[in-house]
């Protein structure tokens, strides 16, 4: 029986965890970066990652801009970002083979933790030197790695676990090792300088004859490879050490003579990427877990149609793009007619403007729009409203606070109309004196159940939300009382996304969300193994116009005459 009172008992987890809602915001961004894993979707969250990982700005793309601006638009936003690296299929990683003993040679590559990093950003940057056996440290093998002003460094008692350390912690390399390493007495290189005799604890070594080659540094070894200790000087016969003798000394005395082996990376080459090719590796994303899509580089029709089919393949990512920068309204039309859906869309209508923003030394440098838009709409506008999956992406929160310029600037607003009503075109509105913001959010379904960005996203999120919260009914029986409790916990989920405001608050809740689970949707004959919900709701929507009417009200003043 359990003890009266509270009791508490130590032990290990098994790996249970509590209930975790599905991301909601993760970003994908497909792009050309200086350096990063080749199409391996990596996680970075702030700009050291990014920099550290793919190398910082590089005016060569528009990738590393665009990262930037992100993050900057962002703010306190927290950002998931997810970066898949586009390299030619032919793409070279920069390598160099160190030859580290007689037996054993190491194959050096550019790397991340691992991870192969193509192209030629470590082309003549990435030093590589190996030290023998008790040159760096007693009993040790090392490494040292050095790019950019850094040095990585790596002990250990055996080349295997040099390599092993490399290949988990090293931001530069990876290795691979060939052949067989030594062991034992092997492992030491050493030469004879004479014969010496010495007690633990002498200053000196006293020889018969002068030591042949030993000088200032040398390390010295007994014949039964034991520290001796380090040569300070050669005085005739004898060898002065910097200290003590470590061990006594009557015999044979060897010098360590291993040397340094050093070599740098080159041969790396990053390939061209075409268009074409850009365009097909959007499966780079296949199962990471990402809500919204970008990519930085091609902002063409073809790419978008690509892009297009991916998402609609997924059916859970939106995509967010750019028109190219000499958008006009036929190009509106034509991405319009070539990307539109009479049904669901998970492609968010273009975004016009590309943005001017200032660099690191303070230049003003023109990009795609793609980052301030998910930073400003998609990740600080309903971050900065309680973080709610059904914040519209877009209005006035949206405000850029990077952009000095947009190209084109601005448009009538009979233009606008025509933009965003018969194209589905998502427009950077200016205020005066205040700057731009992302006027509207919409996507290019032509359906008006589904035009509005926010509806998509949240649809998708309830999806990923509900199949985790109804896993308690698999394998169990299927009575009134789990079905009970299925409807609970889904009215309970959808009365507290009432309350935040995600559903129409404009009807009472019983008629904003409603769910079934009965005889209408599971018939008398149907296989005991299913059973059948449905949810019907009703989300919220946002307000794209406003109308205000200004009238003269003269009539009320009223002149009597007595």
């Amino acid at each position: 029986m359990a003890d009266v009172g509270i009791s508490i008992k130590e032990g290990v987890a098994n790996g249970a965890s509590p209930f975790k809602d599905p991301s909601m915001r993760n970003v994908g961004l497909l792009g050309m970066f200086t350096r990063g894993p080749k199409l391996v979707p990596t996680k970075v969250s702030n700009m050291e990652e990014f920099n550290e990982m793919f190398g910082g700005q590089n005016s060569n793309y528009f990738g590393p801009a665009v990262v930037k601006n992100l993050f900057d638009e962002a703010g306190e936003a927290p950002v998931t970002l997810y970066l898949s690296r586009v390299v030619s299929a032919d793409s070279v990683v920069a390598s160099k083979e160190l030859s580290a003993t007689t037996a054993v040679t190491l194959q050096c590559k550019a790397g991340y933790k691992g991870t192969p990093d193509p192209g030629a950003w470590a082309n003549n940057k990435i030093n590589v030197t190996f030290y023998p056996f008790g040159v760096y440290a007693d009993e040790k093998y090392a490494l040292a790695v050095s790019y950019n002003g850094s040095t990585e460094t790596y002990i250990a008692g055996t080349i295997a676990e040099i390599v092993s350390q490399v290949n988990t912690a090293s931001k530069c390399i990876t290795v691979a090792m060939e052949g067989t390493e030594e062991t034992g007495n092997a492992r030491y290189k050493v030469t004879s300088v004479g014969s010496f005799t010495a007690k633990q604890g002498d200053t000196q070594l006293t020889g018969s004859a002068a030591p042949t080659g030993a000088k200032a540094g040398d390390t010295l070894y007994s014949a039964s490879y034991e520290k001796i200790g380090v040569v300070a000087s050669v005085s005739g016969n004898n060898i002065l050490l910097q200290g003590m003798a470590l061990v006594d000394v009557s015999g044979t005395v060897n010098k360590l003579t291993g040397t340094l082996v050093t070599g740098t990376l080159a041969g790396g080459t990053d390939g061209n990427v075409t268009e074409d090719y850009f365009g097909d590796q959007f499966n780079s994303f296949d199962g990471a877990d990402v809500q919204i899509m970008a990519h930085t580089e091609y902002h063409t029709l073809d790419v978008e149609k690509k892009f297009n089919a991916y998402l609609n393949e997924q059916k859970s990512p939106i995509g967010v793009i750019t028109f190219p920068v000499d958008f006009s309204e036929s190009m509106a039309e034509l991405y319009y007619n070539a990307l539109r859906s009479n049904d669901k869309s998970f492609m968010a209508g273009g975004y016009e403007g590309w943005i001017t923003v200032l660099d690191s030394d303070g230049n003003r440098v023109t990009i795609p729009n793609i980052g301030a838009v998910i930073g400003a709409a998609y990740l600080r506008t309903p971050y900065a409203s309680g973080n709610y999956i059904h914040i519209p992406p877009g209005g006035l929160d949206s405000l850029f606070t990077t952009v000095v310029d947009v190209t084109p600037r601005s448009f009538t607003q009979a233009t606008i109309n025509r933009l965003v009503q018969n194209y589905l075109c998502n427009v950077l509105q200016y205020v005066e004196d205040t700057g731009w913001y992302v006027g509207t959010s919409r996507s290019y379904s032509t359906n008006s159940l589904y035009q509005s960005i926010h509806t998509r996203l949240q649809t998708s999120y309830y999806v990923r939300v509900l199949k985790n919260k109804l896993r308690f009914m698999e394998q169990k029986p299927n009575t009134p009382s789990i079905r009970q409790e299925a409807l609970v916990e889904l009215r309970t989920y959808f009365k507290g996304e009432y309350d935040a405001g995600a559903l129409e608050n404009s009807v009472a809740f019983d008629k904003a969300y409603q769910a079934i689970c009965d005889k209408s949707n599971n018939p008398a004959g149907q296989d005991r193994k299913l059973v059948n919900i449905t949810v019907m709701w009703i989300p919220t929507e946002c307000i794209e116009s406003v109308v205000l009417s200004l009238q003269r009200n003269d009539g009320i003043l009223l002149i009597e005459e007595e």
